[in-house]
């Protein structure tokens, strides 16, 4: 029964074949053939499922199995592939799990082959004349390894070696998983290089269940001299500047903000507050500007202005609002200029990069990611990350890079996650170009409310900083009425998720909050019209405002499930003379089905988070400030989701005939 009910499973995700053929024969299931990297990874995604899979109905490898299986064969039950997934190959714990398993894998294949590693090694050192091959009676009289004569002839051949090299190898790999390491474990720590003796005398099963806590920064931080002195020497740097309009002020905060901007007079609505010469800001232009005027002759200078050069007749920064530039100017003042930086005052009351560890996504490890599984934010923040790291592989390896800021910056992975989270999160744009802007970046978010005409409350409006007729400077208004000492918000006008993705944070209320739904999309097994004859439906596509196959839709209301129905008459194929735009009775029940399924998954996700706070809990450990923000990212989706069912079934559609 319960191997049955494995293979079904399975089956259903398409991990093992049909029991039967399409003309009805029956077929033996093979077990996808399972290739172990050096670095612990599995190669094939479907091995790593197969192991996933089986290790939930292996009772020797512990843990709560059961309600594993439960929750697994529920999701099948329901045929829903995408919370079956969820459930089945991506529960929680789902990597200690296939770690423990391939490790134990591991063991029990070095024990059952018929030579040891050491014993291959040792006939290697005899075939290369290293060692002399010693009787055998005295060989077992001092238990060493026996290497007999009919040995070394049978393998002293060409053939022979390539065999006993690949079985070394394949040996070596065995052993590091068994001990739990990982042949690149041992490459990147130096101070602890094992030999392959080393790894043979050394025992290797047991296992590591410690878990890693993570205990990150929470709240505000103890604000010290040195961060006082910091900030009073930016509050000179500013007024060092004569700002055209300046009314406000750098000030530390407290309640996790750290620091913010206070009014320095009472202001209304759309009073200018800060006025900016766009030569005070780090820009694309600006960059080219001082690097070219600099009189300095250091190697590292020298190196910057050439990079810098090359990038401007490459026409580098035009695509990307000077994303690139600004980021290895930024690595360059803050990590190799520092106290000779014209914005050092600047750049050292900006998050450092341990804060910024912190808190940004950019640094969460796949294990945490998958705190969001179920929610359409855990693939953009994984693409997201991706991006970086393709970035940083082109940044690491050019050689004008390197020459420029030093291999020792070049590359380190943290300072340029740091800056490219920097960037992503601090940049002010206008004029299609980003700006780093003193001051104005440490304008705190939030939505501020207010009474209108009608006196209803109101946010804030969207930010928005403009440069001024004369062209010089960036002027910025204020969105809400303030007295002196007032904390200064704006409004960025963004849902939660992309606050998360690029800043860390959530908003408690924000009226610009939706949840991601990226589950429609046209497949191959979709109606045949809509996926075989592609043109005619990309030209329905675009006739209804889409571009793509794959579109992306943000709920928060019946309001938003409107370009969802258009989407679905499409993709269903439905025929659509009347021209309908918007909900209707022809994709209305398809829509609730589809909302009924994602807040099911949810339920079962969050359900699944709660359980495992309240064992950390119960183990006295809290939970991490990133995990308390996905939770609660997690409860807001399912609650606009919710919003969206509801109002629909409130609302009756017919369909005019």
């Amino acid at each position: 029964m319960t191997l049955r009910k494995k293979k079904s499973v399975m089956r259903y995700l398409n991990i093992l074949p049909p029991s039967t053929t399409t003309d009805g024969t029956s077929q033996q299931h093979d077990i996808p053939i399972i290739c172990v990297k050096p670095d612990g990874s599995i190669s094939e995604e479907l091995a790593a499922s197969y192991l996933i899979i089986s290790n939930i109905w292996n009772q020797k490898h512990g843990g709560n199995k059961e309600q594993q299986q439960k929750r697994c064969l529920d999701a099948v039950k329901r045929n829903d592939k995408q919370l079956a997934t969820i459930q089945c190959l991506r529960h929680d714990g789902w990597r200690g799990a296939l770690h423990d398993t391939v490790q134990q894998s591991a063991c029990h294949t070095l024990k059952m082959a018929t030579t040891s590693l050491e014993f291959d090694l040792k006939l290697v050192d005899i075939l290369h004349g290293k060692e002399e091959q010693k009787s055998t009676e005295n060989m077992e009289e001092h238990g060493e390894v026996i290497v007999t004569e009919s040995n070394v002839k049978r393998l002293n051949t060409t053939r022979g070696m390539i065999a006993l090299r690949f079985r070394i190898a394949e040996k070596k790999i065995l052993a590091h998983l068994c001990e739990g390491t990982t042949m690149a474990d041992d490459l990147c720590s130096a101070n602890e290089m094992k030999t392959d003796r080393d790894i043979v005398d050394n025992k290797a099963n047991r296992y590591n269940d410690e878990d890693n806590h993570d205990h990150e920064h929470r709240g505000s931080e103890a604000i010290d001299d040195s961060r006082e002195i910091a900030l009073e020497e930016f509050r000179a740097y500013i007024r060092s500047m004569n700002l055209p309009v300046n009314k406000v002020e750098p000030k530390y905060i407290g309640n996790g903000l750290r620091l913010g901007v206070v009014a320095t007079e009472n202001m209304t609505k759309d009073n200018i507050y800060l006025s900016i010469p766009d030569s005070r800001t780090i820009n694309v232009d600006t960059i080219f500007r001082l690097v070219s005027e600099t009189n300095e002759d250091s190697m590292n200078s020298t190196h910057l202005k050439a990079l810098l050069e090359k990038y401007r007749l490459s026409g580098g920064g035009k695509n990307d609002g000077g994303f690139q530039i600004m980021l290895l100017y930024l690595l360059h003042e803050r990590f190799v200029a520092k106290e000779k930086s014209q914005w050092w005052p600047y750049l050292k009351i900006i998050p450092t990069v341990e804060e910024v560890k912190n808190k940004s996504p950019l640094f969460f490890d796949e294990e945490k990611i998958d705190y969001l599984e179920g929610s359409a934010v855990k693939m953009r923040l994984v693409q997201y990350r991706e991006t970086a790291q393709n970035r940083f592989a082109h940044f690491s390896t050019d050689y004008d890079t390197l020459l420029a800021l030093g291999s020792e910056i070049a590359l380190d992975w943290d300072k340029f996650l740091w800056a490219y989270s920097i960037l992503d999160s601090r940049s002010i744009w206008w004029d299609g170009k980003r700006n780093l802007v003193p001051l104005l970046d440490l304008v705190n978010c939030m939505e501020v409310y207010e009474e209108d005409e009608d006196n209803k409350l109101v946010p804030n409006v969207i930010h928005s900083t403009t440069v001024d007729k004369n062209g010089e400077n960036a002027v910025t208004k204020i969105s809400h009425t303030v007295k002196v000492g007032d904390q200064v918000f704006e409004n960025y006008g963004q849902p939660n998720h992309i606050y998360f993705l690029y800043h860390g944070f959530l908003l408690e209320h924000n009226t610009h909050d939706c949840a991601l739904w990226d589950d429609i999309r046209i497949k191959q097994d979709d109606a045949v019209a809509a996926f075989n004859e592609r043109q005619s439906t990309m030209q329905r596509l675009g006739q209804n405002g889409f571009s793509s196959f794959e579109p992306s839709f943000c709920i928060k209301d019946i309001l938003s499930l409107h370009r969802v129905a258009d989407f679905l008459r499409i993709k269903n194929s439905i025929s659509n003379e009347d021209k309908l735009e918007g909900l209707g009775s022809d994709v209305n029940d398809y829509i609730r089905d589809m909302l009924q399924k994602t807040l099911y998954r949810y339920d079962q996700i969050i359900s699944v988070r709660g359980e495992r706070s309240e064992k950390e809990r119960h183990e006295g450990n809290e939970m991490t400030y990133a995990e308390q923000t996905m939770l609660k990212l997690l409860h807001n989706e399912r609650a606009h989701f919710q919003r969206a069912l509801d109002e629909l079934n409130q609302e009756c559609y017919i369909s005019e005939d």
